[in-house]
């Protein structure tokens, strides 16, 4: 297994530093957007952020897991589909960059707010609830991702290759790593929705 990691991590290792630079550049563009924010306009978004930390904790515990989990699922499957199609076309070949740029930009802009409007507190919150979940969700993004990028460079519009069904096999290998992807990420979901509650109940008091 480890052998097979490896290997392709060394096999795709160029499209992986593209994707990761894609992804921390986001992250610094998402710090200088809020530094970039006006007091009024962090004030209102901290207001914002506790006014829903308090409904959050008004659950006291009786938060709906199930429900939960199916309300982000269905918001972020959309994730690999979009990645899965535009791979069938030339497209694919730079937009998982940019899909890595927003995620990072929207990771580095949140992380960022949370830690200058709560200090101390809230960087702990950021490394039990952000971090926490996203050691899962953003290496399967990196993953489908690539998976994404290297069909679109491999996809061959040769006539003979499409009759001789090779195209369709390796559509079909690309279609079920898309699909062990969104299986995984599904797993970073769980985490988001049955164990992250409890570190946000114990740490959001201290916050609002």
């Amino acid at each position: 297994m480890k052998k097979a990691v490896y290997e392709h991590i060394r096999i795709n290792r160029k499209k992986y530093m593209y994707l990761i630079l894609s992804l921390v550049l986001g992250m610094i563009l998402g710090y200088f957007a809020l530094m970039a924010v006006s007091e009024e306009m962090m004030t209102e978004l901290k207001k914002y952020m506790t006014e829903n930390l308090k409904i959050f904790l008004s659950y006291s515990g009786d938060l709906d897991s199930k429900e939960y989990f199916k309300s982000v699922f269905s918001s972020e499957w959309v994730y690999f589909l979009i990645l899965w199609g535009v791979a069938h076309s030339r497209a694919g070949v730079f937009f998982p960059s940019v899909f890595m740029l927003y995620k990072g930009y929207t990771f580095g802009f949140t992380f960022a707010f949370i830690t200058n409007c709560f200090d101390g507190k809230g960087l702990l919150f950021n490394i039990a609830v952000l971090l926490t979940q996203n050691t899962i969700k953003i290496p399967t993004l990196l993953f489908a991702s690539n998976c994404s990028m290297s069909y679109a460079l491999k996809k061959s519009p040769d006539k003979v290759m499409r009759r001789t069904g090779e195209n369709k096999g390796v559509a079909g290998i690309y279609t079920a790593y898309m699909l062990a992807s969104l299986l995984v990420y599904s797993l970073g979901i769980f985490v988001e929705c049955y164990i992250i509650p409890y570190f946000v109940f114990i740490l959001a008091e201290d916050m609002i």
